[in-house]
């Protein structure tokens, strides 16, 4: 038989019950968005932001970004930052270097051409005393000797005794 004091006590208990059960919830969701949230700040842009970059000599380095990676002619005036401009920007899918040249090979994801390039080292190029672009510009061109396609490239290398492959 029911008393009214049993009712009370197993609506309590019951009560409490729910209380301690939807307290359990909200505990675990709170430390499920806390591990969220420490996730998402390590995974985020912050700490992407390394120097993988790869100093190629005479203040050229090769900056690693899948399609999009570059070779670079640094123009910052002290030599412990990099402040770059493209020298080749078309996505260098392999290079090479010694002392005296870069050769780089690219891929066009747009087109689907495949081009070689090669540049002299030999003269280091500064373009700090430059205001305007095309002053920049018409030093950059001066340091790419050509764009070849492969069977070009190889025998300019073959003629001018270069001895870089990939």
């Amino acid at each position: 038989m029911l008393t009214p004091g049993y009712c009370f006590y197993r609506q309590t208990l019951y009560a409490s019950k729910i209380s301690c059960h939807q307290r359990l919830i909200d505990l675990k969701d709170k430390i499920n968005y806390i591990i969220f949230l420490c996730v998402l700040r390590l995974s985020s842009c912050v700490f992407i932001h390394i120097d993988d970059s790869i100093d190629l000599g005479n203040r050229y380095y090769y900056l690693p970004d899948n399609d999009n990676s570059t070779i670079l002619l640094n123009i910052a005036k002290d030599s412990d930052s990099k402040f770059g401009v493209d020298i080749i920007s078309e996505g260098v899918k392999e290079y090479n270097y010694d002392s005296l040249f870069i050769i780089a090979k690219t891929y066009n994801n747009r087109d689907g051409v495949i081009s070689f390039w090669l540049i002299d080292k030999r003269e280091p190029k500064r373009v700090d005393h430059c205001i305007e672009k095309q002053c920049i510009d018409s030093i950059l061109t001066s340091l790419i000797i050509k764009k070849f396609d492969s069977t070009d490239f190889y025998n300019y290398l073959l003629q001018n005794n270069i001895e870089l492959r990939f």
